[in-house]
């Protein structure tokens, strides 16, 4: 009803985060480019942190979808709270690489392997846990 009178397209605020929906306040803009330098000079980690509902998902998925023309990897995760074998399982099908690995170690060998291949063939590797 509020979309013809607004003259929206489509719904805004909805669940699912929609980076075309996303306004670039000075403090949205100010976490985008920490998270787009981290990722472009190799800082290792970065965290973003803030409230429910504030628009981390959302700057996530802006730096996400600037960066699929880029020789980048990107696993995102959305659901960190699994069993460590299952958070391993997904990293790995979030980085398409099929495993048939069970234990932990074997998990993290398979993901080293993706790492050092992605490192050899000058891609850089982004997890991103949400």
């Amino acid at each position: 009803m509020y979309e013809s009178y607004w003259g929206l397209s489509s719904l805004p605020f909805q669940i699912v985060s929609d980076p075309d929906k996303y306004f670039p306040s000075s403090v949205h803009e100010e976490a985008r480019s920490r998270i787009s330098y981290a990722i472009r000079y190799g800082k290792g980690a970065a965290l973003f942190t803030g409230d429910v509902g504030i628009g981390k998902t959302t700057v996530t998925n802006v730096v996400i979808k600037k960066l699929t023309d880029k020789n980048i990897d990107v696993a995102m995760i959305l659901n960190p709270l699994l069993c460590v074998n299952d958070f391993l399982k997904e990293i790995l099908y979030q980085m398409k690489v099929k495993s048939e690995a069970s234990t932990k170690l074997d998990l993290i060998h398979d993901i080293r392997d993706k790492l050092v291949s992605n490192y050899h063939n000058g891609k850089t590797t982004v997890l991103i846990i949400d």
